[in-house]
């Protein structure tokens, strides 16, 4: 007998990634644990219809959610991917929303009563994007993230915001904090890599990471996209790279010295899936103490870690000790 039929609507094409983790080249993170989900017996679905623009219909709605993004400087909202998906959304026993852009949407049509299911949101800085809580954008997102049946959130202080600034029920919020998949990072570890800083998070604090490599001599690989190092004029020691597939991450993981994360303050990202995975790699990790990790991270580890793993193999609960996650 099959479990709860749960849908998993995500904010980015997840087929190719899908197809990836069934060759062993994906982590099931990358796909908010839906393939653990499915092996503990529920029923699982996702599409990637609502990505496709091709059609004159959906073109006409691109407008609607560059005006409610303000062209991408607050969350997004995929209104085509809402409508695209209705219909399968409503044999759902569950929908599960794994980004702002995605959910929104769907509790309006919740709101019009067009879905039924029960919607669990998981937010990533709808809190951080509208400081001054003002304008009708931010009054309908308010509206909105308030009737949400969960409200899930990553960053350990991301929850006060999304309680004060939005309105959410207290009941109704909860922290997850973010795991990755240990299993796909646990090779055998070598030291003899470059160390290494990647992500895509524009969080990231990439002037700053410029900055503390000039004149050190220490060169360091940089992977992220190159839109992100804009305006900035980085010294010999800050070697670019493009993005990465996971499955080279994890190499790349494997091999380096150690890892590099910095990050701007906000309450909701502290690189916390690159962190995590490095961690899972067994490598020491820098990184900045944003208010949404810095509960939890607890520095200073990594010797009494290697000390007490000397001579066999790291386990997961070894390694997230680094971490009280």
């Amino acid at each position: 007998m099959n479990g709860p039929k749960v849908f998993y609507v995500f904010n980015r094409p997840r087929w190719e990634k899908q197809r990836l983790y069934e060759r062993g080249r994906c982590p099931d993170d990358a796909l908010y644990g839906m393939n653990t989900l499915r092996k503990r017996g529920f029923t699982v679905e996702f599409s990637d219809d609502g990505h496709d623009f091709s059609s004159w219909r959906s073109r006409l709605i691109l407008p609607v959610g560059d005006v409610l993004s303000e062209k991408g400087r607050r969350v997004g909202f995929h209104l085509w991917q809402a409508m695209t998906l209705r219909e399968k959304l409503k044999r759902a026993d569950l929908i599960f929303a794994t980004a702002d852009s995605s959910a929104l949407p769907l509790l309006r049509d919740k709101a019009k009563r067009r879905l039924s299911a029960p919607i669990v949101y998981a937010t990533i800085g709808l809190a951080e994007s509208f400081p001054d809580r003002r304008g009708w954008i931010y009054r309908y997102y308010k509206e909105l993230a308030a009737s949400a049946d969960a409200l899930i959130h990553y960053g350990e202080a991301e929850g006060r915001g999304l309680i004060e600034r939005f309105g959410v029920p207290r009941e109704r919020v909860h922290f997850v904090p973010f795991g990755v998949d240990t299993a796909f990072y646990d090779k055998a570890p070598s030291y003899d890599g470059p160390p290494i800083a990647l992500g895509i998070d524009p969080r990231r604090d990439w002037p700053l990471l410029a900055r503390a490599l000039q004149g050190t001599g220490i060169t360091m690989r940089v992977y992220t996209n190159p839109d992100l190092l804009r305006g900035i004029n980085p010294p010999a020691e800050f070697e670019r790279h493009a993005p990465v597939p996971s499955d080279v991450v994890a190499d790349l993981l494997a091999e380096a010295a150690f890892v590099v994360l910095p990050v701007v303050e906000n309450s909701y990202t502290g690189a916390t899936i690159t962190l995590l995975s490095a961690m899972a790699a067994g490598k020491a990790v820098i990184v900045s103490r944003t208010a949404a990790i810095k509960r939890r991270l607890r520095a200073g580890e990594w010797a009494k870690l290697r000390a007490r793993s000397a001579g066999r193999r790291r386990g997961a609960t070894q390694r997230n000790s680094l971490f009280k996650w």
